[in-house]
């Protein structure tokens, strides 16, 4: 089987929620959190940044325009974050920085259906642990990188094709307990 024609198969720990890094559009993700707030990421006015109602939590998304054959489809979603802490995002020409609010659910915003931001570190090493992922520890991050498959067409790079095979996850901790958690394909 051909890297085109190969099924899409991303990692568990690719998916947050409904969110499957890598496959879920913007707008679907829209669909499901509300409009974010739009900013500068990888691409002008890519990104989008919520903040959860029901646990305070801050969602930043960031994709790009795809299209499936010659049909435009929206923009993937290539990486997700949830923090407990605002950061600062975008560019000089964003003009839109009151943040959006969403009432998605903390169960919509767990990886490896349990993890979540503020659980102590020692319960995030077992539930990796439990699901097998292979993690790299260094001070207060533990990281890793996992392969899947996921084909897209890219509508800004010449209609070019792009193929995403690596997940990278990130959990950052400060005080013992998780404060970050982002996922990235490329």
């Amino acid at each position: 089987m051909d890297r085109i024609s190969s099924p899409t198969v991303i990692p568990a720990t690719a998916r947050v929620g409904n969110v499957q890094v890598g496959v879920t559009t913007m707008e679907e993700l829209e669909r499901l959190f509300g409009k974010g707030r739009a900013f500068t990421g990888g691409h002008p006015r890519g990104g989008r940044e919520w903040r959860s109602d029901q646990t305070g939590w801050y969602i930043y998304a960031d994709g790009f325009e795809y299209k499936d054959g010659n049909l435009a489809k929206g923009r993937m979603v290539e990486s997700f974050e949830i923090s407990m802490h605002r950061q600062e995002v975008g560019g000089p020409e964003d003009d839109d920085f009151k943040i959006h609010r969403t009432s998605v659910k903390k169960k919509q915003l767990t990886i490896l259906g349990g993890i979540t931001p503020r659980m102590e570190r020692a319960t995030v090493i077992t539930l990796l642990a439990e699901s097998g992922v292979q993690t790299t520890e260094t001070n207060n991050v533990i990281t890793w990188k996992e392969k899947g498959h996921a084909h897209i067409y890219d509508a800004t790079q010449n209609h070019g094709e792009l193929t995403y095979t690596t997940w990278n996850g990130t959990l950052t901790f400060r005080q013992n307990h998780l404060e970050d958690i982002d996922i990235e394909c490329e």
